[in-house]
């Protein structure tokens, strides 16, 4: 499969468009950077395009683990604030 340079379209197109190009990135081999106002958001790739891709890269970022050949977000637990007693004496 030839890479191509991704084709730039912004939410209004996608919104508007999805059927249209889904079935280009997965026929045609097309790929889309998604802009919101005027800034890159996401990409949109075939999903063979995303797994040569993925086995390329065998570093995965901290948080995220491989299960069953996906990858999922670790849950992460959201550390409380905690002020120390003597900072507020009590009443």
């Amino acid at each position: 499969m030839e890479s191509r340079e991704p084709i730039t379209i912004n939410t209004t197109d996608l919104r508007l468009k999805t059927r249209d190009l889904m079935e280009r990135v997965k026929f045609n081999g097309e790929g889309f950077i998604v802009k919101t106002f005027g800034r890159p958001m996401a990409v949109i790739i075939s999903i063979d395009e995303y797994k040569r891709l993925n086995s390329q890269s065998n570093i995965l970022k901290p948080g995220i683990r491989r299960v069953g050949g996906s990858l999922l977000a670790k849950k992460q637990k959201k550390k409380k604030h905690r002020v120390p007693y003597s900072r507020f004496p009590p009443k």
